[in-house]
């Protein structure tokens, strides 16, 4: 019997480890930001930033290269926000752990580059990642092409 109950505590523990590392937006200003960026590129597309919230998502209508210039976010449809509510989910517990830092050399040659920003419990923290998956973690590979298909769905 005590096999049994040391089993069931070491299941619980494991569960509700897990649990304490995923991004939680319920706060009031809790929030996921991320988006893409290219320097030498024109037109609309070239800088796309999005702001998640646990209730909706908006868009940056200033376009800042990498947020230098703040944002301005505008609310889009609740299709929009239901098509990507589940990115926060997808954010790697090896990320949030990370202090804020560049991986590789985002946007240096033109390949363009990657931001991710959470606000969880009146901490934030940024990451830019490059688009060159082989100058960035492996463990990044999945987020990273999560928020790209993320953001050309909320383009359609």
């Amino acid at each position: 019997m005590d096999k049994y109950f040391l089993g069931f505590i070491i299941v619980i523990l494991s569960i509700t480890s897990c649990q304490k590392d995923k991004v939680n937006l319920i706060e009031e200003n809790d929030h996921l930001i991320f988006g893409t960026f290219y320097g030498f590129c024109g037109g609309e597309g070239c800088i796309e930033t999005f702001k998640l919230t646990e209730t909706a998502l908006y868009e940056d209508t200033k376009d800042g290269y990498r947020a230098n210039d703040g944002f301005s976010f505008l609310k889009l449809s609740n299709e929009k926000y239901n098509m990507v509510k589940d990115i926060a989910d997808a954010i790697p517990s090896a990320l949030l752990e990370e202090e804020e830092k560049t991986f590789g050399c985002p946007d240096c040659y033109d390949q363009g580059g990657l931001m991710i920003q959470v606000l969880s419990d009146g901490k934030a923290k940024t990451w830019y990642l490059d688009r060159n998956k082989m100058s960035i973690p492996a463990y990044l590979h999945a987020i990273s092409d999560s928020i790209y298909s993320k953001i050309e769905l909320i383009n359609q």
